[in-house]
């Protein structure tokens, strides 16, 4: 079986002494955090398209029916989010005070 050069490899790759200290040893490291990071958000955007999908059948079924906020629902719904809004905001203050 030939090695095309184009294709990453597979597996566990060694890294030599001199690769893994000071500056390379950290980039080592940002490419492994930021291929967690692209795994993170893979699955996140796997699980909204699943969420999506859902909705997009239960519609399509007459299970779940999507319409307006009415002007008071809508009220209701700014005034508990300026209240969340706020709540995150004192706790946040409240962690930054605690440093």
């Amino acid at each position: 079986m030939s090695n095309n050069s184009s294709t990453p490899p597979t597996g566990p790759t060694k890294v030599s002494e001199s690769e893994t200290s000071s500056a390379a040893g950290s980039d080592i490291r940002t490419r492994s955090a930021v291929k967690a990071a692209a795994t993170v958000r893979r699955h996140r955007e796997e699980r909204r398209a699943e969420s999506l999908d859902q909705i997009r059948d239960q519609i399509a079924a007459g299970t779940l029916v999507v319409r307006q906020m009415t002007p008071a629902q809508r009220q209701a719904a700014s005034e508990a989010a300026r209240l969340t809004q706020a709540r995150n905001e004192a706790r946040k203050a409240a962690r930054e005070n605690a440093r």
